[in-house]
């Protein structure tokens, strides 16, 4: 869901953050188990029908310069296709006036706040705030003004700050593109980006709602107090750093390593609360609700739809287009993020379930072979 702007801080408008990029501690760590040298990549999925192919590549969202990814085969692949595919993404937007969201800014603070003057020791449970102390003294350090804040922001704050420290030099960002645009461009193949797919929602009278939202009670403690022992117990187990597992399953094209890190979901006990929703479920309730709150609330919900839409609307879009570049081309090259290439519910999943042949890299047919629900799709849970 995308923040409102101006409301960053506001407990009521914000992110639930979905996911932490995992990150390492240290660089020497990481060069002493972290495959290095020339490496052959995940090798390419293949989709096939009529004779028409389109090879998929997973890209990985960061690789350490010390590891040189291979990429004959992929540059070959782009070589001997017609168009190489990118998909669009879906976006949510919010429309408020540059200067009246700036003047937004001093009302979004006041309501990030705790309502009274009350603080986290004050909200929160002897037993969450002094877990809360310990990850806060680990990643925050000494930041009293962060105790005024309602534990939402706190909670975001933290996995912001989680993020920060563990964050690598030495990374090269989404390798994968830079390496498919250079081949694309040294042998004219067209590129087709998709469209990012964008909505947007207009506020109206924004400040009232952030008034409103000022001084509301919101049922969230003892949520966020489940998430902080969460974040501590992902903490101890090591799951913030940077994934070198991952990272060397990728580079190493082990099929395996990436069905086991991408087919699956994380273990439930780790996946933090929806505090933000289950606030506003409580808040709901309360027959003293202010007319603006609900306003807010609304808008809340609008965002939540609306970002649902598009992304099936983008995920639609790359569908339709990854069809048409079937039909028309006799080899197409195309780039998903690896997470959705082991996915079967979404894009290569539902060619098969629309009878294309989808199989994973070194389990290539070689021929006509089985189509839609027996296709050769690496397996995967419903995220």
């Amino acid at each position: 869901m995308i923040k409102l702007p101006g409301v960053a801080a506001a407990s009521l408008l914000c992110a639930f953050p979905a996911a932490i990029q995992a990150q390492d501690e240290a660089q020497e760590e990481m060069e002493t188990v972290l495959v290095t040298g020339e490496q052959p990549g995940p090798g390419l999925w293949k989709v096939s029908r009529d004779g028409h192919v389109m090879w998929v590549l997973g890209s990985f969202d960061a690789l350490p310069d010390t590891l040189v990814w291979k990429t004959k085969e992929v540059e070959a692949r782009i070589a001997e296709s017609q168009e190489v595919l990118y998909p669009g993404w879906p976006r949510v937007g919010l429309k408020v006036g540059g200067f009246q969201a700036l003047t937004l800014v001093p009302a979004a603070f006041k309501a990030a706040k705790n309502p009274d003057g009350q603080k986290l020791q004050d909200v929160l449970s002897s037993e969450t705030y002094a877990t809360w102390l310990r990850l806060k003294q680990k990643y925050l350090g000494d930041d009293d003004d962060i105790e005024k804040y309602r534990p939402m922001i706190a909670q975001e704050k933290l996995i912001n700050a989680i993020g920060k420290t563990y964050a690598m030099k030495g990374l090269r960002m989404w390798p994968a593109d830079a390496v498919v645009e250079k081949a694309a461009k040294k042998h004219g193949v067209r590129i087709n980006r998709l469209p990012h797919v964008i909505h947007s929602i207009e506020i109206e009278k924004p400040r009232a709602i952030l008034k409103a939202a000022r001084n509301l009670d919101l049922a969230e403690g003892e949520c966020v107090g489940r998430n902080f022992a969460r974040i501590e117990q992902a903490d101890a187990m090591g799951l913030f750093r940077y994934d070198v597992a991952a990272a060397n399953a990728w580079a190493t094209g082990d099929l395996e390593a990436m069905r086991a890190k991408w087919g699956g979901s994380p273990p439930a006990e780790l996946q933090r609360e929806d505090c933000e929703t289950a606030a506003m479920i409580a808040a709901m309730n309360s027959a003293e609700l202010p007319a603006e709150m609900r306003r807010g609330i609304d808008l809340i919900k609008q965002q939540e739809e609306l970002s649902k839409q598009a992304g099936a609307e983008a995920e639609s879009n790359w569908l339709a287009a990854a069809e048409a570049a079937l039909a028309r081309n006799e080899s197409t090259f195309a780039v998903l993020p690896i997470n959705l290439v082991f996915n079967k519910w979404v894009y290569l999943g539902k060619l098969a379930k629309m009878g294309y042949l989808v199989e994973a890299p070194g389990e290539y047919s070689g021929g006509s072979g089985p189509t839609g629900e027996n296709a050769v799709l690496p397996g995967a849970h419903a995220p």
